[in-house]
């Protein structure tokens, strides 16, 4: 095998350092596998492994992600997609219909009693 230099590299030697830099690049990906969904992606993690990216600047650009501010906008779609919140609002539909049918009931009593 021949390098970007011209000369000859072993075999091994390349394959070790392919597993070395696979090694500190899901070392990266594991700190931040929490913050970002993207970094759970199969495919995703399959390319950066193939890809020839030093892990400094995989660890730089995701530390920079995860302090960069977040906007009143993500926040909001943050807890509008959340899962306490879903909950909340199917209680409140669930509570709504119960009250529309209530209401719908009565009215019909209502009006049965004036028909009698």
């Amino acid at each position: 095998m021949i390098n970007s230099s011209g000369s000859s590299v072993p075999k091994s030697r390349h394959a070790s350092e392919r597993s070395r830099r696979k090694r500190m690049v899901e070392e990266c990906v594991e700190k931040y596998k929490e913050h970002f969904s993207f970094l759970r992606d199969s495919k995703f993690l399959q390319d950066l492994e193939n890809d020839s990216v030093d892990s400094d600047i995989i660890e730089e650009e995701l530390s920079a992600l995860h302090e960069a501010p977040i906007s009143i906008r993500e926040k909001v779609v943050k807890f509008l997609q959340s899962n306490p919140f879903q909950v909340l609002l199917c209680v409140i539909v669930l509570l709504d219909a119960g009250i529309v049918i209530a209401q719908i009931l009565l009215d019909l009593n209502s009006v049965k009693g004036n028909f009698l």
